[in-house]
């Protein structure tokens, strides 16, 4: 029954005289959240952009996208903050435990895709169109950006009253402005796309279309690979030096999950390539006869 079906679709699309073919270029903005179920992250709402070549066959009323798409994200995290505990021993030989407190951090994620689209859909007699279907996502490279603040703090228990703090000569330090950047790998997703939109015909181009449409995009895929790193790296060699790993690469995905999510407007504009047919029906002894002929027309 399937079989039948895509025959019955490539039919459709590939033999009927009506075909038109298009190609073009499509610029899209959106918001964007990765949705998760990481404890101690919030996402916040970040953008993409994207540009991509585009080839339509229309059959028809009804329409299949494909093509190709470069996009690139921006997204960000806030992370809880983090208590850093480490037993040391001074110059003098007195056992403490030099504390740190890591706060105010912030993940930042900057990612390149390229995309392959597959999308079905119709349009209507007044310049509405509709189209669903899957694109298929490649990473090829995302940039993680870190920031936080670090205080840092003496605990002698209770050889004094206090902890010693304010001491920077001390490695002792208040609110330090940390940040380091790494690299971040995902693996490739399907996303589930919908758009929905109007077609402008702009006078005295009959050959131009331009789409103007709204969509979203959901990855059905967990967006996590396997990771292995810490989410802070702590090094006290010297004063207490801190090295923060993207969340999303300290996860195991067999726990958790990372799925995108993104919303936004897509301006597709077209081309037509090739010749149409046209019909015309004539009375012959009474009789309705079709005859087809070539022509530039187009549908």
């Amino acid at each position: 029954m399937n079989k039948t079906c895509f025959i019955i679709i490539g039919m459709l699309f590939l033999t009927n005289a009506f075909a038109q073919h298009r190609i073009g270029l499509t610029i899209d903005a959106a918001t964007a959240w990765h949705l998760d179920n990481v404890e101690i992250t919030t996402s916040q709402i970040g953008g993409v952009v994207g540009v991509g070549a585009i080839y339509q066959h229309q059959n028809g009323r009804f329409l299949l996208n494909t093509g190709v798409n470069f996009s690139s994200a921006y997204l960000s995290q806030i992370v809880d903050s983090q208590h850093i505990a480490v037993p040391m021993r001074d110059t003098e030989g007195i056992n403490f435990i030099y504390r740190g407190e890591l706060y105010d951090r912030q993940d930042k994620l900057v990612t390149a895709d390229i995309s392959i689209p597959l999308m079905l859909g119709a349009k209507t007699s007044f310049g509405l169109y509709a189209l669903g279907g899957m694109r298929i996502n490649l990473p090829l490279h995302a940039w993680s950006l870190h920031r936080a603040f670090l205080t840092t703090k003496g605990d002698y228990g209770n050889r004094y009253h206090e902890m010693l703090e304010d001491l920077p000569q001390h490695g002792y330090f208040t609110a330090l402005d940390v940040r380091n950047n790494g690299v971040i790998k995902f693996p490739i997703d399907l996303r589930v796309c919908a758009e929905l939109g109007y077609i402008i015909s702009p006078k005295n181009k009959d050959q131009q279309k331009i789409h103007v449409g709204a969509f979203v995009e959901y990855g059905v895929l967990n967006g996590l690979k396997d990771g292995s790193n810490l989410l802070t790296e702590v090094d006290c060699s010297q004063y207490m030096q801190v090295t923060m790993n993207h969340i999303y690469s300290t996860l195991s995905r067999q726990t958790y999950f990372m799925h995108h999510l993104s919303a936004g407007i897509r301006i597709t504009f077209l081309w037509s390539v090739g010749k149409g047919k046209s019909y015309r029906v004539y009375e012959v002894d009474g009789q309705c006869e079709t005859c087809a002929r070539v022509s530039d027309k187009k549908y």
